[in-house]
């Protein structure tokens, strides 16, 4: 009975402080949206703020929680009760373990959505901000799974890159196939690369003529678009979920990507 007490008027402080701050937040997105967008309409306001509440729950509930409880405990020292359940003999972590136990569970929903929820959430925001916004800036990031075609010449040229770091430009898991007339005529892979302007610098490439039945293994240089028409592609490390993280910042130094801004996020 006491622990539900507990319990019930914690939360009760919780949610009364979270409620006040997304009220403020709420406000202030009316402001953002209606002033700084270029295009103004009720869906890209319900579709910002939909995006934006989860993050903020995330950056904010531990600090909720804890003026939540130095509130909670101000109220039961005002009222004498923490005299009254030592009267009883009642130890102090005995009232407090259901105050401790949701904020177990706060703990388990940030960790569970920090690995794919908040992720996706900071990748829409950074859409909405990028198509609507009035001042748009192109970040550095990286871009994962790129296909992209080129067609000349009556051939089409097939590029894929498993990563590419725009900070640094360097390439990993290069792969690219040269069509003509409906057959591969070429196909060229390379684990790493560097990615200078117009050129994609490729080392210890496998290049193999499928007409010829010719391979061979050199350095090569590829003349293709300029790195900084794909920046809009890329994803900051806030739009990647924990696990991509953790795979990021373990491998960076091996295939040579900045791995410290993963490390660090």
């Amino acid at each position: 009975m006491l622990a539900r007490y507990m319990l019930l008027n914690y939360t009760k402080t919780f949610f009364i402080i979270l409620f006040v701050l997304f009220g403020l937040l709420y406000f202030y997105l009316i402001g953002e949206v209606f002033t700084v967008f270029k295009q103004k309409s009720i869906k890209i306001f319900l579709s910002y703020t939909f995006n934006l509440l989860p993050l903020v729950f995330f950056y904010i509930s531990a600090f909720v929680s804890g003026l939540a409880l130095i509130l909670f405990l101000r109220r039961l020292i005002q009222k004498k009760m923490d005299l009254l359940t030592q009267s009883f003999g009642i130890s102090p972590l005995s009232f407090s373990f259901s105050i401790i136990v949701f904020s177990l569970f706060l703990f388990l929903v940030n960790l569970i959505g920090s690995y794919e929820l908040y992720a996706e959430n900071q990748k829409r925001l950074y859409v909405i901000e990028k198509e609507y916004r009035k001042a748009k800036e192109l970040e550095k990031g990286i871009i994962r799974g790129l296909w992209l075609l080129e067609e000349k010449n009556g051939e089409k040229g097939f590029y894929n890159f498993e990563l590419i770091d725009l900070s640094t430009g360097n390439v990993y898991g290069f792969y690219y196939l040269k069509v003509a007339e409906g057959s591969i005529k070429e196909l060229i892979v390379a684990q790493r690369g560097l990615w200078r302007g117009e050129n994609i610098e490729l080392k210890e490439a496998k290049i193999k003529n499928l007409f010829t039945g010719e391979e061979y293994v050199k350095d090569i240089r590829v003349h293709y678009i300029d790195l900084s028409q794909i920046r809009p592609l890329a994803e900051r490390p806030e739009h990647l979920s924990m696990k991509s993280l953790f795979i990021l910042s373990l491998i960076g130094e091996k295939i040579g990507i900045n791995q410290r801004y993963y490390l660090y996020e």
